[in-house]
C-alpha cells in the first residue's frame, strides 16, 4: 500500500498545486477588476457547474490515460471552487482600509502586508483547506476510473475481485493520511497564522 499512497499523495499535490494557483489568480482578478468580473463571472459559474466525471472523461480522451491527464483533470475539477472562495474574499475587502494607507502615503508593500493580506488570508486558507480535501477525493475518482498505479486504482482493483477487507483497506490508510495533515499541519499552520487574532482579542 506504500507505494500506491505515495502515487497519489504525489498527484494530489501537483493538482492542488495548480489548482490553488489557478483559483487565487483568476479569482483575485474577479474581485480587483471590474471589466474582468463582468467577462468572466457566467464562464466561471458554469465551469463549476459541470459535473466532475465530464471533466475526467473529456481530458482523458483529449490527453489520453497518463499521470498528466489525471492531474489536470484533478486541479481542473477543485479549481472553481478554490477560485469562489478567493473572489468572495477580495470582495470582502475593506476600501477605507486601502484607502487610509494611500492617505498616509504608506508604501505598496507595507500595504500589502499589514492591510491587504490579513483580510484576505483567512479566505485563502479556508479556499485551500476545502481544495485539499477535494482534491485528494478527485485523485482517488480519477485513479479508479483511469490510472494503474495509486490507491484508487487499488481499490477498483480489489473491488473486481469483491475482497471488501482490502477495499476497506487501501482506503483507510490514504484516510488516516489526510486526518494526519489536517489534524497535524494545518491546524497548527491556522493556529501560527491567525495568532494575531488572539492577540487582539486579549
Amino acid at each position: 500500500i506504500w507505494p500506491d499512497l505515495g502515487i497519489t499523495f504525489g498527484r494530489m499535490l501537483i493538482a492542488f498545486a495548480l489548482a490553488m494557483a489557478g483559483g487565487i489568480v483568476f479569482g483575485s482578478l474577479l474581485g480587483a477588476v471590474r471589466w474582468f468580473e463582468r467577462v468572466f463571472d457566467f464562464w466561471v459559474t458554469l465551469t463549476a457547474s459541470i459535473p466532475s466525471l465530464l471533466y475526467i472523461v473529456i481530458i482523458y480522451l483529449w490527453l489520453g490515460l497518463n499521470d498528466t491527464a489525471a492531474i489536470l483533470a484533478g486541479a481542473l475539477v477543485v479549481a472553481p471552487s478554490i477560485t469562489f472562495n478567493v473572489w468572495q474574499g477580495m470582495k470582502s475587502l475593506d476600501p477605507s482600509l486601502s484607502e487610509m494607507a494611500r492617505s498616509f502615503a504608506v508604501p505598496r508593500w507595507t500595504t500589502f502586508r499589514r492591510v491587504l493580506l490579513p483580510q484576505t488570508l483567512p479566505f485563502l486558507f479556508a479556499a485551500a483547506r476545502s481544495g485539499l480535501s477535494l482534491t485528494w477525493r478527485m485523485i482517488i475518482f480519477v485513479e479508479l476510473l483511469g490510472r494503474s498505479s495509486g490507491v484508487g486504482y487499488r481499490i477498483q482493483y480489489w473491488y473486481q475481485l469483491f475482497n471488501m477487507r482490502r477495499v476497506l483497506a487501501s482506503a483507510l490508510m490514504f484516510v488516516v493520511v489526510m486526518l494526519i495533515v489536517e489534524l497535524v499541519l494545518l491546524r497548527n499552520l491556522e493556529t501560527f497564522l491567525f495568532r494575531w487574532r488572539r492577540a487582539e482579542a486579549q
